[in-house]
């Protein structure tokens, strides 16, 4: 397959995640951010871990979070993205 018909695909894949995403849970999404906001603002603080590929969407979070002018002691986030144990 050629390179650009593959790299079209991923993009194109994505895309699709995304517009199902949207369709699915973007009630959920504003629930969720109802429920997250006024604790944040009230002192709270917002956990967020990952391991691995999770580690990933953990720092995407809270870099959105950081951006949305969050305050930062609010955020914790703890992350593994390198694997801790390796097989020999």
């Amino acid at each position: 397959m050629e390179i650009t018909v593959r790299v079209a695909e991923e993009i194109q894949e994505c895309i699709d995640v995304k517009g199902e995403l949207a369709q699915r849970s973007s009630e959920e999404i504003v629930e969720a951010s109802k429920g997250i906001t006024p604790r944040l603002r009230a002192g709270g603080k917002l956990v967020a871990f990952g391991n691995g590929g999770s580690a990933a969407d953990t720092q995407h979070l809270v870099d959105e979070l950081v951006g949305a002018n969050a305050p930062s002691a609010a955020l914790v986030m703890m992350g593994y993205p390198v694997p801790t144990l390796h097989r020999i």
